[in-house]
């Protein structure tokens, strides 16, 4: 699958010359405030048992130039099998660090039983990986993560409940880990994190 990007532009462009492209086969992607493009292409990963899915995570500089933040073929935990999908890609306000929303699904024995969670990967616009408080470079059980104006502080949802779709906000910060949510004891079905601001 080809993605084409039609950047904004004063003058009238040609639809059948796009500004860029990627061939690959996209899942996500998402354009920083420096012009540059961080994307997921899928990948399949085959196993003695199953066939999985790992998506590589690239960014695409303005001029073109390419790097691989995550082969996903190597990317592994705690041995056990799984397949994932880059969900969304959200960049930090300064544009030197990724939030990758991974959708994965765990095999849990040899029945092909699984489980499915989601996750937030964190990385520098370098390909480092990112760690809060010097540990851990994920977020568990985290979805529609959000890096606050401060580009420290990471906002994200939590599901609340289990069996129904109500999710609590908590934070946690690059420098010093989690910390008390403004918004303790309550939840919400969604939210939209507006640019610029801290709610």
């Amino acid at each position: 699958m080809n993605s084409f990007f039609f950047l904004s532009s004063s003058r009238a462009q040609n639809l059948d010359n796009p500004l860029r492209s990627i061939d690959d086969e996209i899942t996500s992607f998402s354009f920083g405030p420096n012009d540059a493009i961080a994307f997921s292409a899928y990948r399949r990963l085959k196993t003695k048992l199953y066939d999985l899915e790992h998506d590589d995570i690239w960014i695409e500089e303005p001029h073109g130039k390419r790097r691989r933040l995550l082969e996903g073929q190597k990317y592994t935990r705690d041995n056990q099998l799984f397949s994932y999908l880059a969900d969304s890609i959200r960049w930090s306000p300064n544009g030197r660090y990724l939030l990758v929303q991974l959708m994965i699904t765990t095999v849990q024995d040899d029945s092909g039983g699984a489980t499915n969670s989601v996750q937030t990967l964190l990385f520098d616009d370098s390909g480092h990986e990112l760690r809060i408080d010097k540990g851990d470079n994920f977020i568990l059980d985290s979805s529609n993560a959000a890096f606050l104006p401060d580009n420290n502080t990471i906002a994200y949802l939590s599901q609340a409940v289990p069996t129904l779709p109500l999710f609590s906000i908590k934070t946690t910060r690059l420098s010093s880990g989690s910390l008390p949510s403004p918004y303790e004891g309550r939840t919400f079905r969604d939210a939209a994190w507006l640019p610029g601001m801290n709610f």
